[in-house]
């Protein structure tokens, strides 16, 4: 039987990872996924999981910041340990995510030993164009650009690429297009949660406030989100209609956000983290838009916090390059905001009639059918398999 590997530092297995095993089973290969005991979001090892007798577990240093050389050690600790798991293993095939960038030099070492083995690199991040410091000309000559010549290098050698969304391949300009695709990120949902967003979505004017503009935040408050943007779109919307801001998450640069807030008179609801759907979908369902804003200098195409949105029916606010500013704009599914059209962007917010609202928020449904559903990645993916095959 032939085998496959899948490899992320991150585990991304539940929302990725796992559906590429799928389909490599239904083709007959023996699958095996390697991925760290560590815990990138948490800073924590891993303590509490389901390991399944495929499932292979490395050892890696733990970190706490992210820009440190404990966490670049740990990276290659654990694209070394991979090394030494793809040669016992001897795959036919490898299926690795990108970053760290580590890997790809490993995996490529690999296949050196027999160029008859299939390699398909995931490119889910930019490391290091997503990092916010762009400014610091000593950091990226000396130790960020080498970096990225790492997973640069390794690229070209791969049998297939893909990357999770159609903005990275504009920043890396692959030499060779015939083996690189898009494979959008994805959110599953159940179909019972499926029901409850479209009936939601067919009753909205019993829901929506004409008089407020809710706005929602889902996720993480961090150093890339642009909180002085998202200050100044919701301060601006307030002075034309009453806005109030639903908060989904946490981070540390939640206080920022909220105090300022409190500084300019703008009503807040802080929810927390919250993983129930049904609690999640009652305070989505009052909301008119999600906003979703990152700072200038940090290169993403896409988030999951605007498939979120996107899937319980949130036109977006967004800042976002690439695919989320394409999308947002052809299938009229929210505002791409500049500071440029800020006041232009405003009235048009200010003028949606309910009506117009609600059809915005049945089109940002579609959207997340067409582009980010379990069916569309499924079909995608089974493309992408038989191509490479």
């Amino acid at each position: 039987m032939k085998k496959a590997v899948l490899v992320s530092c991150f585990n991304y297995y539940d929302n990725r990872l796992k559906f590429v095993e799928e389909q490599l089973i239904k083709k007959g290969y023996e699958v095996f996924y390697i991925y760290s005991d560590f815990d990138h979001i948490k800073k924590k090892k891993l303590t509490s999981y389901i390991k399944k007798e495929n499932h292979i577990i490395l050892n890696v240093p733990k970190y706490i910041k992210n820009f440190s050389f404990k966490r670049i050690l740990s990276h290659f600790i654990f694209s070394r340990k991979v090394y030494a798991e793809l040669k016992e293993k001897s795959p036919e095939l490898v299926y690795c995510m990108i970053p760290p960038n580590f890997l790809s030099y490993y995996v490529m070492k690999y296949k050196k030993n027999d160029k008859k083995n299939k390699i398909i690199f995931d490119i889910y991040d930019l490391w290091p164009e997503s990092f916010p410091v762009k400014n610091n000309k000593y950091l990226i000559d000396k130790l960020i650009r080498p970096w990225g010549l790492i997973r640069d290098f390794s690229l070209e050698s791969a049998d297939y690429i893909v990357t999770e969304c159609d903005y990275y391949q504009s920043i890396l300009k692959f030499k060779k297009e015939d083996n690189v695709n898009t494979l959008h990120l994805m959110k599953t949902e159940t179909d019972i949660e499926k029901k409850e967003i479209l009936k939601q979505l067919n009753s909205e004017k019993t829901t929506l406030d004409y008089d407020q503009i809710n706005v929602a935040y889902l996720g993480s408050l961090n150093n890339i989100i642009d909180i002085e943007k998202i200050i100044f779109t919701l301060k601006s919307l307030n002075t034309k209609r009453k806005v109030r801001f639903n908060l989904i998450g946490t981070g540390e640069t939640k206080e920022q956000l909220l105090n300022k807030l409190s500084e300019i008179g703008i009503e807040y609801v802080d929810y927390g983290i919250v993983y129930d759907f049904e609690s999640k979908k009652r305070i989505l369902q009052e909301c008119d838009f999600g906003i979703n804003m990152m700072k200038d200098s940090v290169t993403v195409g896409l988030t999951m916090k605007s498939i979120e949105y996107f899937q319980f029916g949130l036109p977006l606010l967004n800042n976002i390059k690439g695919d989320s500013q394409k999308i947002v704009l052809e299938e009229a599914v929210g505002f791409n905001i500049t500071e440029n059209n800020m006041e232009n962007i405003i009235n048009d917010i200010c003028n949606l009639s309910l009506d117009d609202l609600i059809e915005m928020k049945k089109k940002s449904r579609r959207v997340y059918e067409n582009y980010f559903s379990y069916e569309a990645f499924s079909k995608k993916l089974k493309w992408i398999l038989k191509d490479i095959q």
